[in-house]
C-alpha cells in the first residue's frame, strides 16, 4: 500500500468515492498520520491517468496552504501503482457528524467558526489556492477547540492546467449559483459556501438557493430566537456574501470576515469559545460512542486500543477530572484505566480522589449529563460516603450556583472552571469574591461584580 518500511497502517478512518483514509504510524519518526490512498479500481478506468493527476493536484493545493486552520501535507507518493497522500493527523469531528449527532453551536461558536474557516481560504486564495469543495463534511471541529478546513479533492491551482472531470466540480447542495451553472469558479465561489455553512449553523437547515433574500434569511433567523441586534447585523452581511452574482458578494475572504466579526456585540474571545467548543466536541465524541460500545468483559484500556471514539471519551473524564484535581487527573485516569473492566468501575475509583463530597457529586453529574457513563448502579453511587465532605464553612453550593452564573455575565462558560479552582484557595465568600474579580479585565465590569458579590 505505502513504504512499509516506513509507515504502519491501522485502522481504517473513513472512505469515499475516491479513495480510503487510514491511520498510520510515521516510524520513523514515531508520529501519528492519516494516509489517503486512492482506489485501485479507479485508476484501472480509462480516466485512470487523469484520476492521479487530479490527486496529486490536491497534494500540491494543499501543500501549498500552510496555516494553523490547514490540515497540514507531510508527504506523497506510489506504492503498487497507488498513490497516496500522507496527512497531519487530528482528532475530532468533522462538522457533518456534528451536526447529524443533534448538537449544536451557539450563535458566537458558529460565527467564530467561519471566522476560522474565512482565515483558512484567506490564506489558500493568497497562494492562488482555490477549494471548490467547502462543506460541513470538510471542516473538522478538533479535540482541543480548533478548526480544520481539509480535503483540497477538487481544489483548482492557478498554475495547473488540469482539465476538469465534468463540467461542475464540488457538492451539489453547497454549489454556488456558477458551479451549479457549469461556469468558471474562483475564490468568491469558496466565500459563497463558506456563507451557506453558516446560515445552516445558524437556522439548522439548508435553503434552497432560489429562495435566499434579505426578507427570506431575516425570516428564518427570527425563527431561532436569536438577538434582535445580532439578526440585524447579520442580514445585510449574510445577503451580500450569498448574492447570485459573484461581483456583488465580498471579494475577499478577509473582507467577509471583518463584517461577520463585526456582527458579534464585542470582539470573539478565542480561548473562551474554543475551550467551549472542545469540551462540545468531545461531548458529541461520547455521543457517538454510546451506539457503537461493544458488549463483553474486556477491560476498558484494551477497547480503548480499537476505539478512536473510545479515547475521546476517557478525554471527557481526565478534562472533567483535571477541574478538581488538576495535572494529577491525567495519570490517575491512564492506571486506572488499565485497571477497570467498565466505565462504573474506572469512575468509582477515581471518584475516591476528590476530597469534596459535593465536588464528587458534581463530577458525576457532569459525567452523567454527557453520557459518559453507562448502566452505573448504587455500588458506584455508595462512594460519595466513603469520606466526609470538605467545605468551606460559609460557601454553600447554592451560593457557588449563583456566583458561577454572575461571573458568567462577564466571563461566560469559563466562569465555572475559575470559581472551581479559585474557591479552594478562598477561606471566605469575601476572600472567593475578590480573586475572581481579579479574572475580570474590564475595571467598571470588576466593580459591579464586586458591589453585586462581596456582601452576599
Amino acid at each position: 500500500m505505502t513504504d512499509e518500511n516506513r509507515y504502519e497502517i491501522g485502522a481504517v478512518l473513513g472512505q469515499g468515492a475516491m479513495g480510503t483514509v487510514y491511520k498510520a504510524t510515521d516510524k520513523q519518526i514515531d508520529r501519528e498520520v492519516a494516509i489517503k490512498v486512492l482506489h485501485a479500481h479507479i485508476l484501472a478506468g480509462e480516466m485512470g491517468a487523469e484520476l492521479i493527476k487530479r490527486f496529486e493536484q490536491e497534494v500540491k493545493a494543499a501543500a501549498r496552504c500552510q496555516h494553523p486552520n490547514i490540515v497540514t501535507v507531510y508527504d506523497y507518493g506510489i506504492n503498487n501503482d497507488a498513490p497516496y497522500m500522507v496527512m497531519e493527523y487530528v482528532k475530532g469531528v468533522d462538522l457533518q457528524v456534528f451536526l447529524k449527532s443533534g448538537q449544536m453551536l451557539s450563535p458566537d461558536q458558529a460565527v467564530n467558526l467561519i471566522l476560522k474557516v474565512l482565515n483558512a481560504l484567506s490564506a489558500a486564495h493568497a497562494m492562488g489556492v482555490v477549494h471548490r469543495d467547502i462543506k460541513p463534511a470538510n471542516i473538522m471541529l478538533l479535540e482541543n477547540g480548533q478548526i480544520k478546513v481539509m480535503d483540497f479533492g477538487v481544489a483548482r491551482i492557478d498554475t495547473s492546467e488540469l482539465t476538469q472531470l465534468g463540467d461542475v466540480m464540488g457538492t451539489p447542495c453547497y454549489m454556488s449559483p456558477e458551479a451549479r451553472n457549469g461556469q468558471a469558479t474562483n475564490s468568491l465561489s469558496d466565500l459563497y459556501t463558506t456563507a451557506l455553512v453558516l446560515l445552516e449553523l445558524l437556522i439548522k437547515k439548508r435553503l434552497k438557493i432560489e429562495d435566499i433574500n434579505g426578507q427570506t434569511l431575516k425570516a428564518e433567523l427570527d425563527k431561532q430566537g436569536l438577538a434582535p441586534d445580532f439578526v440585524a447585523n447579520l442580514v445585510p452581511v449574510l445577503t451580500k456574501a450569498l448574492q447570485k452574482q459573484p461581483q456583488l458578494r465580498y471579494q475577499e475572504a478577509l473582507e467577509f470576515s471583518k463584517a461577520l466579526a463585526g456582527c458579534l456585540e464585542a470582539a470573539p474571545n478565542d480561548y473562551h469559545l474554543s475551550d467551549d467548543l472542545a469540551a462540545t466536541v468531545l461531548l458529541v465524541q461520547s455521543k457517538l460512542l454510546q451506539n457503537q460500545m461493544p458488549p463483553g468483559n474486556s477491560t476498558i484500556s484494551m477497547l480503548s486500543n480499537d476505539s478512536e471514539l473510545l479515547q475521546s471519551q476517557l478525554s471527557l473524564v481526565e478534562k472533567s477530572l483535571t477541574s478538581y484535581l488538576g495535572p494529577v487527573a491525567k495519570m490517575l485516569v491512564k492506571k486506572h484505566t488499565q485497571q477497570s473492566n467498565n466505565f462504573d468501575q474506572l469512575l468509582g475509583s477515581l471518584v475516591e480522589y476528590i476530597p469534596s463530597e459535593t465536588e464528587r457529586q458534581k463530577f458525576i453529574n457532569s459525567l452523567d449529563s454527557s453520557g459518559v457513563k453507562k448502566g452505573a448502579g448504587n455500588g458506584m453511587r455508595s462512594t460519595f460516603t466513603h469520606s466526609a465532605p470538605i467545605e468551606k464553612s460559609d460557601i454553600s453550593c447554592e451560593y457557588i450556583e449563583q456566583l458561577t452564573a454572575g461571573l458568567a455575565i462577564y466571563l461566560g462558560p469559563i466562569a465555572k472552571h475559575l470559581v472551581i479552582a479559585t474557591q479552594k484557595k478562598a477561606s471566605s465568600k469575601k476572600e472567593l469574591c475578590a480573586l475572581l474579580a481579579e479574572k475580570i479585565p474590564n475595571d467598571s465590569e470588576r466593580r459591579r461584580f464586586l458591589m453585586a458579590w462581596s456582601k452576599k
